[in-house]
């Protein structure tokens, strides 16, 4: 094993460690203060989704990179590679968009109380629950591409299938062809 691959190996092992453990932590916590109270504060429960979102991510990208890194080679079928790529681009779109929507709650609630202000202070937490299924839908209309339109590398090492111009890419476990039909 190079010294960049032990580096790598060691990288995502420390992520994995870290990460899975961390975000199922502060997740567990956040599901015990809604049981224990009945309601969780608005932000609170944004950052719940956000924790979440990350542990999808953590879990989907994290365990398989840091065993292919260690030389475990991972084979997925078609569905499971397809799968795997969608929850993880969907987790890293949550991430992103949740972080967004918490800044901009968070904007608005230090905002001074102007009358332009005060209607969305009080219009807002009640859409939040709204506001972020709205993301999860938007995110995976978007992200049912990597569903559609990639395709797993057969074991053999055998190409796109004919009729097709395709981007193949290699995401350490999954080796995928992106398609695009001709016309």
């Amino acid at each position: 094993m190079g010294v960049s691959l032990a580096l790598k190996a060691a990288g995502f092992i420390g992520l994995d460690v870290v990460g899975i453990p961390g975000n199922l932590g502060v997740l567990l916590l956040f599901c015990h203060l809604f049981l224990a109270q009945g309601h969780m504060p608005h932000n609170e429960f944004i950052l719940s989704q956000l924790v979440f979102a990350n542990l999808m991510v953590t879990l989907c990208r994290g365990i398989p990179q840091a065993l292919t890194a260690l030389g475990i080679d991972l084979f997925f079928g078609e569905h499971a590679c397809r799968a795997m790529i969608f929850a993880y681009r969907l987790g890293r779109a949550m991430s992103i968009t949740l972080t967004s929507l918490l800044s901009s709650y968070l904007c608005v609630i230090i905002a001074p109380p102007t009358p332009g202000w005060t209607w969305l202070k009080r219009w807002l937490p009640g859409h939040l629950p709204h506001a972020i299924i709205f993301l999860y839908g938007l995110n995976m209309v978007i992200y049912t591409t990597a569903i559609l339109f990639s395709h797993a590398v057969p074991a053999n090492g055998g190409g796109e299938s004919p009729g097709s111009a395709g981007l193949s890419f290699r995401v350490e476990f999954i080796s995928l062809i992106t398609t695009t039909r001709r016309t």
